[in-house]
């Protein structure tokens, strides 16, 4: 993951969208994802029938698509990916504790 990170850094950094624009693409992409999990777990009519292999596929590839943007708006603003992992570590830690603590 830390090569792909730094892959996004070299090509955000060449993309001429502005911060505004990326944060709009983000919002696209999440709501593709949606979609693609609603369509696969039968809330979307399909306009098209696909097979369930190309239905997960379809999650996964618009999943991956917000994670780049993502990626790509934390590089804009310089954390490094170890910054972005130990930030995760903490979201995890904080986010289990939070599911033991309803037990």
């Amino acid at each position: 993951m830390h090569e792909i990170y730094e892959v996004v850094k070299i090509l955000g950094s060449k993309d001429s969208k502005v911060i505004e624009k990326k944060f709009i693409k983000l919002s696209e992409e999440a709501g593709e994802f949606a979609a693609a999990y609603l369509e696969e777990d039968g809330f979307k009519v399909r306009k098209v029938a696909k097979t369930d292999e190309e239905l997960r596929d379809h999650i996964l590839e618009e999943g991956v698509d917000s994670i780049m943007v993502i990626m790509d708006i934390l590089a804009c603003k310089e954390f490094t990916y170890e910054q972005i992992c130990n930030k995760m570590w903490d979201k995890l830690h904080e986010w289990k504790t939070n599911i033991e603590n309803k037990k």
